[in-house]
Formats: structure tokens, sequence, C-alpha cells
């Protein structure tokens, strides 16, 4: 039997309630998209665009990019999209912004320990198609 340190242990059980806590809020957060982007639901329609945004900046003397993902309305047509392993969605890779309707509201989505910004496009592809644009950047 492998021995686990107690910080080992407790940093997991710290993981697990965080991603019960975001799975419970992700809920009613969806509910309220829902109930305020209805009328913009039905002007935007369910069009996700999608795209990955290299962000650089500097830390000390050192150049470093952070990858962003992007899902928000689009005024094009989605096709199949796999995101790495099984994850997938329908989306409009590179598609152009659909700027009527606006303004949209922005949701930066942090992944949990351990996870990707694309770990979550179930939530973040229905928030764009309800009119939110929705940033997910891969931090460590």
């Amino acid at each position: 039997m492998k021995y686990r340190s107690r910080g080992s242990i407790m940093a997991r059980r710290a993981a697990w309630i965080m991603a019960c806590a975001a799975a419970v809020c992700a809920v009613p957060l969806l509910r309220q998209a829902e109930a305020e982007s209805g009328k913009k639901a039905a002007a935007v329609g369910t069009s996700v665009g999608y795209r990955v945004m290299d962000l650089k900046y500097r830390s000390g003397n050192e150049e470093k990019t952070l990858a962003v993902a992007v899902w928000y309305p689009a005024f094009a047509a989605p096709r199949a999209h796999v995101y790495g392993g099984r994850a997938g969605g329908e989306v409009a890779t590179d598609a152009e912004p659909y700027a009527g309707g606006g303004p949209y509201p922005l949701l930066v989505f942090s992944h949990g320990y351990g996870g990707g910004g694309v770990s979550s496009v179930f939530f973040t592809e229905r928030l764009a198609a309800r009119g939110w644009i929705v940033a997910a950047p891969d931090h460590g």
C-alpha cells in the first residue's frame, strides 16, 4: 500500500469539494443565463463561435504565453469539433463574433485543480449559445 501524506489527502478533498461546489453553482448560473438572455437567445440562436487566443505577457525577464479558450455568440454554421479526448461539441471555429443583440455578459471561467480551459465545454458552449462570452484561461 502506497503511503499518502495528510496534505495530499486534504488537497484532494479540497479539490473534490471545490468541484462539487462549482457543479452546484453552475445550475443556477445557467438558469439565470436562460432567464436573463431568453430574448437574446432567440435572436442569437444556438450558433457558438470558438477560438483559442494566445496572450503574451512578461514575468520578470521571461516572456510567457497564456492560452485562453473563448466561446461567444456567432452567426456562422457550427460543425462538430473535438477539443481533445472525448470532449467534443458543435462550434463555428474562428468565426466572426455576432455583434447584433449585444452587449453580451462576460464570464471568465476558471477550471478546477488539474483541469484545463476546455474541460467544461458542456457549460461554456451552452452559455455562449444563450448570449454570453466565456473566456477560459489555461492556468497552472
